[in-house]
């Protein structure tokens, strides 16, 4: 059983393809590494298997289909954490 699942992905950002007939299998348990360099389109393979950027070609993750499933749905099967999360500032301490 695979985990996650992409066949002929293809995905654009700012007008230009980014992904063009990406192939991926990742098993249950297996661990991926996504190394390349910058503008690589890395992140938009991350986002577009969590269904957060347009993308054609068939996806799933955990026998999820971004493409026709809800936010809820995806959001149980999918997480991503950004490079540069955004963290509010600490309050103040009253004493």
């Amino acid at each position: 059983m695979s985990a996650v699942m992409c066949r002929g992905l293809c995905a654009e950002r700012g007008g230009v393809q980014v992904l063009h007939d990406v192939d991926l299998v990742v098993g249950a348990g297996e661990w991926v590494s996504l190394v390349g360099p910058n503008g690589s389109g890395k992140t938009t393979l991350l986002h577009a298997l969590a269904g957060l950027v347009p993308a054609l070609g068939d996806v799933e993750v955990a026998g999820v289909t971004p493409r026709h499933s809800g936010r809820r749905a995806i959001a149980r099967a999918v997480a991503l954490m950004p490079q540069r999360p955004i963290v509010p500032e600490a309050s103040p301490c009253v004493s």
